[in-house]
């Protein structure tokens, strides 16, 4: 399958497993607009996808970050964009990465706007503070957002059975 069909398939696996499942809400273009300006980078294509769609969600047990912000304080953009740009600040995270989901073990996944294939989508990658360094070789978790997010989706409802 293309990234754009592994994020469309993690999209309706979600739906299709409410009772598991928590969506936050879609995001709009002026959202995901300030998020990119907030980052300085372009989201890769499955990434904006998702946001479109879902906004946010954990499903059994994966918790996907999203990007969102409270009533009234529009100017300050949570989830990837906050977790990103804190672990700039303290992990010296290079700027290219975009964070959007924990391990569970202190490291992070990201997605690596610096590796972009030819249809704009970031591999993730494992930023690990304190053991990853600027410069060096990441461990490699997918090609794509969209086949991360089928593939973590699909072992964590296969685990609950």
């Amino acid at each position: 399958m293309s990234a754009y069909e592994d994020a469309e398939a993690f999209i309706r696996l979600v739906r299709a497993s409410s009772q598991v499942a928590n969506i936050a809400g879609s995001c709009d273009e002026d959202l995901i607009a300030r998020a990119e300006a907030q980052l300085g980078l372009s989201l890769p294509p499955t990434y904006r996808e998702f946001l479109r769609q879902l906004g946010e969600c954990d499903v059994a047990g994966e918790e996907f970050y999203g990007v969102w912000a409270r009533d009234g304080e529009r100017d300050v953009l949570f989830g990837a964009v906050r977790m990103t740009l804190e672990a700039r600040r303290t992990s010296a995270m290079p700027d290219s990465l975009i964070a959007f989901m924990f391990d569970g073990m202190g490291g992070m996944y990201a997605l690596d706007t610096a590796s972009l294939n030819e249809e704009g989508e970031a591999p993730v990658v494992l930023w690990e503070p304190g053991g990853s360094v600027p410069g060096s070789i990441l461990e490699h978790a997918a090609d794509s957002f969209g086949e991360f997010a089928l593939s973590r989706t699909k072992r964590a409802l296969a685990a609950l059975q």
